[in-house]
């Protein structure tokens, strides 16, 4: 009897193997890893790059943006396709020395930072990971070192540590990512730094960031504060300050 039924489970491994369409040896035909600005990417998708590893080695400042696009290709992921299956189906990895802060695209949409390696020589520098995206693409930060902040409607999702207080909308109708395009965290009243690289819209030019969704009032990067009011306990009162991108038709 136990023979019959051994031979039965061995029949069926073979034609389950024989069927599936997975080779545990055979590596997966994906695009080269190529580095731009201490940031690894890969095309793992045809005009999508994957974000696969981030340094500061070569760069000044305690800043990194990830842009939305490199070149042609829209920055889409966050981790990539192991080049064999033993190697899992996503890995992502960080080593940085001196960036207190790293934002993240709202053109993410997969993989999640669940497992990243941040890590550096002595203490940890990392304060914030900053996601624009609306997706939960990053999991609580390590309660020792680093945040996540997300836009205010991913954070009431439980999407982040923390929700940016500084939103700057696509303000279109149709527009992606709840109408959010870039998000920042201001910890203390002060002026804004400008969004990095400035969003698109087909048939349109963008024309500056406003105070109003009817654009009536632009915002003066050089000379225009934001106000952070606090608490008794001179804690942080949580207001999202939102700006408005203007469009002229071409």
């Amino acid at each position: 009897m136990k023979i019959k039924i051994f031979s039965i489970v061995l029949l069926l491994f073979i034609i389950v193997t024989s069927v599936c369409s997975c080779d545990f040896t055979l590596e997966k035909d994906l695009g080269p890893e190529i580095w731009i600005d201490d940031i690894q990417y890969r095309e793992e998708d045809p005009g999508i790059y994957n974000i696969l590893w981030i340094q500061d080695k070569n760069r000044e400042g305690n800043v990194i943006y990830v842009p939305d696009m490199v070149g042609e290709k829209l920055v889409n992921r966050i981790g990539g396709q192991g080049t064999d299956f033993w190697s899992g189906p996503s890995y992502f990895s960080a080593n940085v020395s001196h960036t207190e802060r790293i934002y993240f695209p709202w053109t993410i949409v997969g993989t999640c930072i669940n497992s990243a390696w941040f890590s550096s020589e002595g203490e940890c520098p990392l304060k914030y990971i900053i996601s624009a995206t609306t997706v939960n693409c990053v999991d609580r930060g390590h309660p020792d070192y680093w945040q996540s902040v997300a836009p205010r409607e991913a954070y009431l999702r439980g999407y982040s540590d923390l929700p940016a207080n500084i939103a700057y909308f696509f303000n279109y109708e149709g527009n992606p990512n709840k109408g959010y395009f870039f998000v920042d965290l201001l910890e203390e009243s002060g002026k804004l730094t400008k969004p990095p690289y400035d969003p698109r819209r087909e048939g349109y030019t963008f024309a500056g960031w406003y105070k109003d969704a009817e654009c009536t009032e632009q915002w003066d990067f050089e000379n225009d504060e934001v106000i952070i009011n606090l608490d008794e306990e001179q804690n942080r009162i949580y207001e999202e300050i939102c700006l408005y991108a203007k469009w002229i038709a071409e």
